[in-house]
């Protein structure tokens, strides 16, 4: 199969994979780049033929690497360096290009079929690395940055690519659904439940040194109400020196002081603050 780069494209947004298991794939709210102008996959697979008793005999198709190409009219370079984990100086604000450090991501967009009807797309995991940035158009310096990566398949349902048409809906849900929910998650599905937040368990801040205590995470979903999503959500500590956070939700006390652990699932946030003692 070959390339083929997407026309009319827009809405493109890439956020980051989380925890992708066999219960679930969850990633960050995905942000906004502006100014897309291309957006593209290939499969890559191949059909072979055997050929027997004078013709073709049996067929079969092979998969191949996702290969991803993606070209923006320009980019801020904070955006770069929070996009790819790139170092920019706080100070001077110079970046520095080097192996990107950001985990894996997904990109999401939307393209317009030939009857005006839009093509939702997600590429659900990948590896994206900052490609070529150049100045085109005769004496008006237009200026692009291309992006380039390989998909893989997921763990959750061994997926590259989910796809939705505007125009081939489920029953109950609208294209506006779909054009408001579609770049909020990596995952939306239509007519489920909105993740309305997270909280955290136990409420007690207090916890001595050596202690350990396991965290609970419960999502509140509209209209379907609560459950336990502990084991997909991801956790860290403001000050590890302090207390610590396992990808468990385990939290344990280092030292006398105070630290701020920070829960994200599906894009929702919760916090709290631990005293050590």
């Amino acid at each position: 199969m070959e390339f083929s780069v997407l026309k009319k494209v827009e809405k493109l947004h890439i956020g980051t994979v989380l925890t992708d298991t066999a219960g679930g794939i969850t990633g960050t709210v995905p942000t906004a780049i502006p100014g897309t102008a291309e957006a593209g996959f290939n499969t890559n697979s191949k059909v072979e033929t055997y050929r027997a008793d004078g013709g073709a005999y049996e067929s079969a198709t092979a998969e191949g690497d996702l290969d991803i190409a993606l070209k923006v009219a320009g980019l801020p370079l904070g955006m770069l360096a929070d996009l790819f984990g790139y170092l920019q100086n706080a100070i001077t604000k110079v970046l520095t290009i080097g192996t990107p450090v950001a985990g894996d991501k997904f990109v999401q967009y939307r393209i317009q079929k030939a009857n005006g009807a839009w093509r939702y797309v997600t590429i659900l995991k990948s590896k994206l690395a900052f490609g070529e940035q150049k100045t085109s158009g005769e004496g008006t310096g237009f200026s692009d940055v291309s992006f380039s990566g390989n998909g893989v398949k997921t763990i959750f349902d061994g997926a590259y690519v989910r796809m939705m048409d505007d125009d081939d809906l489920p029953a109950g849900t609208t294209a506006a659904d779909l054009a408001n929910n579609w770049f909020t998650d990596i995952y939306w599905v239509p007519g489920a439940a909105t993740l309305a937040s997270i909280a955290i368990t136990p409420t007690s801040n207090a916890l001595a040194v050596g202690a350990a205590v396991q965290l609970v995470v419960t999502a509140t979903f509209t209209p379907s109400g609560t459950t336990v999503v502990t084991p997909y959500a991801a956790y860290a500590s403001s000050d590890v020196a302090k207390c610590t956070v396992s990808g468990a939700g385990v939290i344990t006390g280092i030292a006398a002081g105070t630290a701020t652990i920070s829960v994200i699932y599906n894009g929702k946030i919760a916090t709290k603050t631990i005293t050590v003692s």
